[in-house]
């Protein structure tokens, strides 16, 4: 089996998805009189094994590939069936897919590409009610992920009047959330730098990106909410091209 969070979703959530998955796993050996001894498994999270924690990448992704052993009266999809029904619903999870063959991904694909993003989630939405309605289709996936959340900011006249631009801005909010260096030390060899930032519980906060304080250029303080309007939308996961034609993932 194979699912994913959201991109750029915690170790944590995958980790505790792996481990939820791996009960039902062992549940539905016993359904079927299996020995625990009679099937392998193996789990990947990211690209590296469930037991390296450090790999940066695909964190959001997880899998679990079961081998039985020995003879059975039973087929591998038989087997994955059961395992999706005693698998209790894990939040958040954007794709989960059983299948007993190789392929996780399924024997047929579809990729959609186009300019327009909201046109293209309409018709990946489409596509999907269109092909889950036909007899005989047991499941239907998206791969579709979005991106981080992004928060977009746009100065108001008033900020421009102030002397304040973007720049000037997006510095003073990035060293309130990411830090601003304080100081840096060497220790052995590796530098340590420390950086003074809001409290984490005001990081979480969006009341707290609202109210932030800004320094004008003058010296003199406003809300950040005052200077500039706020969107949040979903950051592009990836931007490729093709043929030229620039494709934006999400």
């Amino acid at each position: 089996m194979a699912g994913e969070f959201e991109y750029g979703n915690p170790y944590a959530d995958s980790k505790q998805a792996v481990d939820s998955i791996i009960k039902s796993l062992k549940q539905t050996a016993k359904d079927f009189n299996l020995d625990l001894n009679d099937i392998d498994y193996e789990t990947v999270i990211g690209k590296k094994t469930l037991s390296d924690e450090s790999s940066p990448d695909g964190l959001h992704k997880f899998s679990i590939r079961a081998t039985l052993s020995g003879e059975r009266s039973f087929g591998s999809k038989d087997f994955a069936t059961k395992w999706e029904q005693n698998t209790e619903h894990i939040e958040g999870v954007g794709s989960l897919v059983f299948s007993g063959q190789r392929n996780f991904a399924g024997s047929t694909r579809i990729e959609l590409a186009h300019s327009n993003h909201d046109l293209l989630e309409q018709s990946s939405e489409y596509l999907i009610n269109q092909i889950g309605s036909l007899s005989g289709v047991r499941s239907v996936q998206s791969s579709d992920q979005q991106g981080k959340v992004q928060y977009n900011f746009k100065l108001k006249d008033k900020a421009i009047k102030l002397g304040v631009t973007a720049e000037y801005l997006a510095q003073q909010v990035r060293n309130s959330f990411f830090g601003v260096s304080a100081m840096s030390q060497q220790v052995k060899y590796d530098e340590v730098t420390y950086r003074v930032k809001l409290p984490e519980s005001e990081r979480s906060s969006l009341y707290t990106l609202d109210n932030l304080r800004i320094i004008l250029p003058n010296k003199e303080e406003a809300f950040l909410q005052d200077l500039a309007s706020v969107s949040v939308e979903r950051s592009y996961t990836t931007i490729e091209k093709l043929m030229e034609i620039e494709l934006q993932r999400f």
